[in-house]
Parts: structure tokens; C-alpha cells; sequence
């Protein structure tokens, strides 16, 4: 099926047209290596998160109750977790 009178437009960024094959996009640098975000203990991360969150005016204990909500564990979990050096 043909349609006359109409002309194509360039689609946004990101955004296929419709009926096209999606393009792959490969990333430009290939890591070969972990960034040290991704090796750093959570241990090593904790006292600043504590630091930052005191000196915005909150406490120790709500910094906790963010980290167990977001992961689910419960003070004592989260005390090994500390304590163990583990990445969480």
C-alpha cells in the first residue's frame, strides 16, 4: 500500500519509527575492569552516609531505617552486614 502526500519525518532520539528494526547501540568504552564503586564494602560507605545525613540534621537512626527499607534487613542483619564488610 502506497500513501501519496506524505513524507517522512525524523523521529526523536531514542524513539523508532513505527514498522522499523529498533538499531542496536553498543557502548563506545568496553570495561574490562569494575569501577570501585562496585568493589567498595558497603562497610566503607556507611560512615559517610552517616556523616552527610548528621550534617544535613538527621540521625544515625534514620539513616538505618532508609538502609532497611531499602534492603530489607533488619537492624541485627544489617549490624553483620557492618560488621562483615560485605557488600550489600
Amino acid at each position: 500500500m502506497h500513501l501519496t502526500g506524505t513524507t517522512a519525518r525524523p523521529s526523536k532520539p531514542g524513539i523508532e519509527p513505527a514498522g522499523s528494526v529498533p538499531r542496536i547501540v553498543k557502548p563506545a568504552i568496553h570495561m574490562t575492569t569494575k569501577h570501585r564503586i562496585f568493589t567498595t564494602s558497603f562497610a566503607r560507605v556507611y560512615p559517610h552516609c552517616v556523616a552527610k545525613a548528621e550534617k544535613k540534621g538527621r540521625s544515625k537512626s534514620e539513616v538505618d531505617a532508609v538502609i532497611r527499607w531499602l534492603t530489607g534487613y533488619n537492624q541485627r542483619e544489617l549490624a553483620g552486614q557492618l560488621k562483615t564488610q560485605k557488600e550489600l
